[in-house]
């Protein structure tokens, strides 16, 4: 893969990690996964997007302006809702501040 194409005109190779658990540790650290991890149905959602660019990179640019993009992957709106229904009140109790701007 040319990830120099990803970055556009800065030829620069950004510095990567090289293992799922520097991947994870980045994650955790600049997303809080570990804080809401278990309240969401991996069976229903996936993580894509700019923060797992982002947690693939060594060291992170000076501002991180991603956020975390879970996408649904049944065809089924009412599991959806209870899916998201059930993720906010889980949060709301632990007291996340959650940014849903997407729904």
């Amino acid at each position: 893969m040319n990830v120099n194409y990803l970055w556009g005109n800065n030829h620069t190779t950004p510095i990567t990690v090289t293992n799922f658990e520097q991947f994870l540790q980045n994650f955790v650290s600049r997303y809080d996964f570990d804080m809401w991890k278990n309240y969401i149905d991996w069976n229903l959602f996936i993580i894509a997007g700019g923060s797992v660019l982002s947690s693939l990179l060594s060291e992170l640019p000076l501002r991180n302006g991603s956020d975390v993009d879970l996408f649904f992957l049944k065809g089924n709106s009412k599991l959806f809702k209870r899916a998201v229904v059930s993720l906010n009140l889980n949060l709301f109790i632990l007291d996340v501040p959650l940014g849903m701007t997407h729904l």
